[in-house]
C-alpha cells in the first residue's frame, strides 16, 4: 500500500486528489493540510511513502518545505503538483529535492503515475513546456561552462525575458520585434555559449549578474 500526503492550500484541490488517490486499490491518503508549517510534524506522524504538495503555500515557500523534508524525511519520495510549468521551476524543485513534478492542467491519473514511478525510483516530469528527457537531463547536468565570449546586448535582454518564463510573444512584445527574431536570439545565445537548454541559460544569466534567484521561492527575478 503507497501510503500519500497532501500538502496544498486549496480545499477543492485537496478534496479532489483525495477522491483520486483513495481510488486505486494499491494508494492510501493518510492525511493532508493546507499549511506549510504543520507538514514536517504530520509526516513524523503519520509516516506516508509520498509527498504530493503544491509550490504556493500560505505561510512556508514550497521550495523551502521541500528542503526541510528532504533533510528530515530522506526516504519520503516528494512529487510537486503545480500550476507553474516555466522550466525554472521545475530545476528548482528537483534542486531542492523533489523526485518529479507534474502540472495541475494534466489529466489527473498523470499524477497517480507518478506516485508509481517515483515508488519505483523514477523521476516524473509531465506538463512543463520542455519535454521530460530535457528537463531531466538538465537536472543531471546542471553545470554550464564559464563564457569566453559575452552576449550583444539584445541578446542579453532576450536572455532575461526568457528566463523569467515570459512566451516568444511576450518577449517579442517587450522588446518591440518579431517572434522570429526573439527565436533567433534564442538559437543565438545557444550557439554563443555553447549550451542547449533554457535551464542552462537560466544559470549563466546568474552567474552573468542578469537575474537573481529570490530567496523565498528560489525563481529567478530581474537583478
Amino acid at each position: 500500500m503507497i501510503r500519500i500526503f497532501l500538502a496544498d492550500d486549496h480545499d477543492i484541490v485537496r478534496q479532489g486528489l483525495i477522491s483520486l488517490l483513495d481510488s486505486p486499490a494499491d494508494m492510501l491518503v493518510v492525511g493532508e493540510t493546507r499549511y506549510g508549517q504543520q507538514v514536517l510534524g504530520l509526516l513524523q506522524q503519520l509516516k506516508p511513502d509520498v509527498l504530493v504538495l503544491d509550490l504556493k503555500m500560505p505561510d512556508l515557500p514550497g521550495l523551502e518545505l521541500i528542503r526541510q523534508a528532504r533533510e528530515s524525511f530522506p526516504q519520503i519520495k516528494i512529487i510537486v503538483y503545480s500550476m507553474y510549468s516555466q522550466a525554472p521551476y521545475v530545476v528548482r524543485a528537483f534542486q531542492a529535492g523533489a523526485c518529479s513534478y507534474v502540472t495541475k492542467d494534466v489529466v489527473p491519473t498523470e499524477l497517480v503515475r507518478a506516485i508509481r514511478a517515483a515508488i519505483d525510483g523514477q523521476q516524473t516530469v509531465v506538463g512543463c513546456e520542455f519535454d521530460q528527457e530535457t528537463i531531466l537531463e538538465e537536472i543531471r547536468y546542471r553545470e554550464v561552462p564559464q563564457p569566453a565570449i559575452k552576449l550583444t546586448p539584445r541578446q542579453r535582454e532576450t536572455a532575461i525575458h526568457w528566463v523569467l518564463g515570459k512566451s516568444t510573444k511576450k518577449i517579442a512584445e517587450a522588446m518591440q520585434i518579431g517572434p522570429r527574431t526573439v527565436e533567433k536570439h534564442k538559437e543565438d545565445i545557444k550557439k554563443r555559449l555553447g549550451i542547449k537548454t533554457q535551464a542552462q541559460v537560466l544559470q549563466y544569466a546568474v552567474r552573468d549578474g542578469l537575474v537573481v534567484i529570490d530567496p523565498e521561492d528560489g525563481l529567478p527575478r530581474p537583478n
